[in-house]
């Protein structure tokens, strides 16, 4: 089984969603949380994001940051089933949220660092897509989920900067590709 399928399998079995992405967010690490997040409830799952973290100023324009939460007291009362990492290279790069699974309840581990150990239950790790937001619209597209205007942004705005505006080695056709079709679904 592909490591999107193995992520397809994780949601469609569990429920209840504990998304994070690594500290010092940008572009790719929300843009992907928050387009994972509204596939996910597209699905009728539930979900939770939350980071070490505030979101920074400048990626308040995305759609659905006040949906975030913040790592602090109160944290470990959050109820999930599966946690998801997103855009994270390694555990301990989640700020503390990674010791909210001490119960070691399965995680999905979406990634495209190549130097992703490869933690978690279930792993797609693909250091020749240009960012996770890129990795995330190959999953709307897989399971044929419509994508709408909120994530076209959040997605976008995470394959732009992490190719710092498609002048990047990591820019590759895909990109391009699926850029193109994320413009047509935001009002311009």
């Amino acid at each position: 089984m592909s490591g999107i399928d193995k992520i397809c399998a994780g949601i469609k079995k569990y429920g209840n969603f504990l998304i994070t992405a690594h500290m010092n967010l940008e572009g790719d690490a929300l843009g992907s949380e928050l387009a994972f997040y509204a596939l996910i409830r597209k699905l009728g799952k539930k979900g939770v994001i939350l980071n070490a973290d505030a979101v920074p100023p400048a990626y308040a324009f995305l759609p659905g940051t006040d949906k975030i939460r913040r790592l602090g007291p109160g944290s470990g009362r959050i109820a999930f089933d599966c946690m998801a990492v997103l855009d994270c290279a390694g555990t301990e790069r989640t700020g503390g949220v990674w010791e909210l699974n001490a119960a070691g309840k399965p995680v999905l581990n979406i990634d495209h660092h190549v130097s992703n150990r490869g933690f978690g239950d279930a792993c797609w790790i693909d250091p020749r897509a240009s960012s996770c937001s890129e990795m995330i619209y190959r999953l709307y597209k897989h399971m044929h989920v419509p994508i709408s205007g909120p994530e076209a942004v959040c997605m976008y705005t995470g394959m732009m900067t992490d190719t710092g505006s498609f002048r990047y080695s990591n820019t590759g056709s895909l990109t391009h590709w699926a850029s193109a079709e994320l413009l047509r679904h935001v009002n311009v």
